[in-house]
């Protein structure tokens, strides 16, 4: 019977072993498919798989400061459609809009959803003042039903008649009015006014101005189910104090320039549910090893 149960126990512990990584891999991100073609991935920034690895904030905030591996953390959306040029008969007006679909993996029942969204605004990653990120829900991935268009807020890109000096993660928990069942979400926001004062070339005026932000960007997406469901992944600790919230005296690089592109190492974060895996293999491993010396003693 001792030996009936210690395996049956490691077997168990095992199963719950797999059981915990596959809830956070099943989760993936991608973009509307044909959705706005002047959005696109940064080069050298974090790619899809980053907004579900679990990692919420990196451990240095300022873009210009960041690690190849930490820039990796960081999934910037592009806006090639950023220039206000009338000379050249450019104008991002209408804005562009960022498209994307989030497939859970399995048909859930939500009732909320987190978005760590990542600002530096001497680089051009921001958002505007006020911002609407419209979401959708859908259990075959074409039927697409509107949930709610969330508005939320964020700090203007000048302050005191300076370049706003921030460097954040701000986390957005969306709170769905009812459960949302669905295995889809499509997630779709404008990119908003930046300053109209900012300038492609300081030393080149006639290049025009970008007065819509040239990147948005995000380090997290959770999708919370309803009581009794659980997250569909969790978040690991963040790794970051409080960043300070002081004003820099230099306006943006001007911007022409995208923020500078990684050479792309692999972060060393782990992906989420690694901790809790070597956790249950090691008990799993003793409870084997438990069941092996009990068959021995027995014989």
């Amino acid at each position: 019977m001792k030996k009936t149960l210690a395996v049956l126990m490691a077997a168990l512990l095992v199963a719950a072993c797999f059981a915990t990584v596959g809830s956070a891999a099943d989760m993936t991100v991608a973009f509307i498919e044909n959705y706005d073609s002047n959005v696109v991935l940064l080069p050298g920034a974090g790619t899809f798989d980053a907004l579900t690895d679990g990692v919420t904030t990196p451990e240095e905030l300022d873009w210009l400061k960041m690690t190849d591996a930490q820039k990796k953390q960081v999934v910037a959306f592009q806006n090639n459609n950023c220039i206000l040029n009338e000379a050249e008969g450019k104008n991002p007006i209408p804005a562009s809009r960022l498209g994307l679909v989030v497939d859970l993996g399995e048909t859930k029942t939500l009732e909320s959803l987190s978005v760590w969204f990542y600002k530096c605004y001497i680089v051009m990653i921001g958002l505007g003042v006020e911002n609407t990120l419209s979401i959708s829900a859908s259990t075959d991935g074409t039927n697409f039903t509107p949930v709610m268009d969330y508005d939320f807020e964020s700090d203007p890109a000048v302050k005191d008649g300076a370049t706003n000096s921030i460097s954040e993660v701000q986390e957005e928990v969306i709170e769905f009015d009812a459960p949302v069942t669905a295995r889809y979400l499509e997630l779709t926001m404008d990119y908003e006014e930046s300053d109209p004062s900012w300038v492609v070339d300081s030393n080149d005026p006639s290049k025009g101005t970008k007065p819509i932000w040239e990147f948005i960007a995000m380090t997290e997406i959770i999708a919370n189910e309803a009581t009794g469901g659980g997250d569909t992944s969790e978040p690991a600790d963040d790794t970051s104090s409080e960043p300070a919230d002081d004003t820099s005296s230099e306006a943006p690089a001007t911007s022409s320039e995208a923020p500078a592109a990684s050479s792309a190492p692999t972060s060393s974060t782990p992906p989420t549910g690694d901790a809790g895996f070597a956790a249950i293999a090691v008990v799993a491993v003793v409870a084997l090893a438990g069941a092996a010396l009990i068959v021995r003693k027995r014989s």
